[in-house]
């Protein structure tokens, strides 16, 4: 018992000749992660702790390098309720429609089906947009998501998506194509002028290389059409024998 005593009263008197010197007694059973790393909880910051309750100077640690991953969804989401400005294509599920957002949640759209323009204003609230094409009766809903720098979807009311990528043209009036409508008109035209052909019907798909697919049918002659496949943007063409030509020349070629 007596020996207890002097242990006790020696610690207490180590005690405070540390506490007199400013210095923390080394606590035992500490968790602390190896030399050289930090504990995940050290990298959390708690909303109750700031420098003003211990007096001392906070820091925290350095970012960590990007790898890419955290960047594209630095802008999922739109404070101002809007969508980014600029100009973007938009692959749909049934026809492309390009986009260009510009400030006062205004903006214009074009169809690749047939190449006109509809000018539009829209409200925002949170992940759910409101579109009023043309005039304010004209009301189309969607809601947005995977929304990044460089790309966002649009699920429409009634099934139609569209998976809008950003075109480093600014302006649509210098983003130039060529719609289904006028592609179909030059492809008629090339078959006229160079194979003195002419077709009763014609059918349109988009492949997975983006390029307009024109199949063209005589009636009487068959089921088998004659098949073209389109560059939108440069006119250039392969049909279904292997040729390869430029309908630029041919129809009237303006968009």
């Amino acid at each position: 018992m007596a020996q207890r005593l002097r242990i006790c009263t020696v610690l207490a008197i180590a005690a405070c000749l540390l506490s007199s010197c400013g210095m923390e007694p080394i606590q035992s059973g500490d968790d602390s992660a190896p030399v050289g790393t930090a504990k995940i909880a050290d990298r959390i910051p708690s909303e109750s702790s700031s420098a003003g309750e211990s007096g001392a100077e906070t820091t925290t640690d350095a970012p960590a390098e990007s790898t890419g991953a955290a960047d594209t969804t630095a802008s999922q989401t739109q404070g101002d309720g809007s969508l980014q400005n600029g100009v973007w294509w938009g692959v749909g599920s049934n026809d492309d429609w390009y986009f260009e957002f510009t400030d006062g949640n205004k903006g214009t759209v074009i169809y690749q089906s047939m190449g006109a323009a509809l000018n539009f204003e829209y409200e925002r609230s949170g992940n759910l947009v409101t579109f009023y094409m043309g005039t304010r009766d004209n009301i189309k809903k969607a809601t947005v998501s995977d929304e990044r720098d460089d790309r966002f979807t649009l699920s429409f009311e009634g099934g139609d998506v569209q998976v809008l990528t950003k075109q480093e043209e600014t302006s649509l009036s210098d983003f130039h194509f060529y719609s289904t409508g006028k592609l179909i008109e030059m492809a008629r035209a090339r078959e006229t002028a160079a194979n003195s052909k002419t077709y009763d019907r014609t059918e349109t798909d988009i492949d997975e290389d983006g390029n307009i697919v024109i199949r063209m049918y005589q009636d009487g002659k068959g089921d088998e059409p004659y098949t073209v496949s389109i560059d939108r943007f440069t006119a250039k063409a392969k049909d279904s024998l292997g040729y390869s030509f430029d309908l630029s020349g041919y129809g009237d070629a303006t968009n």
